[in-house]
């Protein structure tokens, strides 16, 4: 049986007239203001508590594959410039073999030139030097970077877990607050 506000309206009517206007909207706040079937019982408590570990647990396994994606993709990001840097760092040693084969050629007749050249030589490892410890650097600076960025991205999506957690738990306790209420 559904009953309506109009039913509702009458009972009050009847109460006030048998019980007195004050005692009437006591009794009658008392009731619910849908029908019991609208009342959450312990069952629907626990189905919602189940549903609520599901979605936390969906919601940890979507980030846990989110850090992993993010751990893969900086692994290939590292290894990517690992291997360009070790591109260039072979390069830079084959042109610099190159120029001690030429200056062994020239070493025989002309020690002058020779300790011109292993001046320019070693200003040329300073370079290279200076250029590896740049790009060290730089791969240093990208990792941290991308450690910070992993790391902010993670205090995030905690943080936001954490306060959806907290705001399920309150409005969770919220209707159990409701519910002890009304069985007064």
């Amino acid at each position: 049986m559904t009953i309506t506000d109009a039913d509702r309206h009458r009972l009050y009517d009847a109460l006030v007239a048998t019980l007195g206007e004050q005692e009437a909207t006591i009794l009658m706040e008392h009731l619910p203001p849908v029908g019991w079937a609208d009342v959450a019982t312990k069952t629907d408590l626990e189905h919602l508590r189940a549903a609520t570990k599901a979605d936390i647990d969906g919601l940890r396994a979507e980030t846990r594959a989110e850090f992993e994606q993010l751990r893969l993709t900086t692994k290939a990001d590292i290894e990517h410039l690992r291997i360009a840097t070790k591109a260039d760092i072979d390069g830079l040693r084959a042109a610099t073999k190159a120029d001690f084969n030429g200056l062994r050629g020239d070493f025989n007749g002309l020690r002058a030139e020779f300790e011109h050249l292993r001046t320019e030589t070693n200003s040329g490892f300073r370079e290279l030097h200076a250029v590896i410890d740049a790009r060290t650097d730089l791969l240093r600076s990208e990792i941290a970077a991308t450690a910070a960025t992993l790391h902010t991205t993670m205090a995030e999506k905690s943080t936001s877990q954490l306060r959806w957690i907290i705001a399920t738990m309150l409005a969770s306790y919220a209707v159990i607050a409701a519910m002890a209420g009304l069985w007064r």
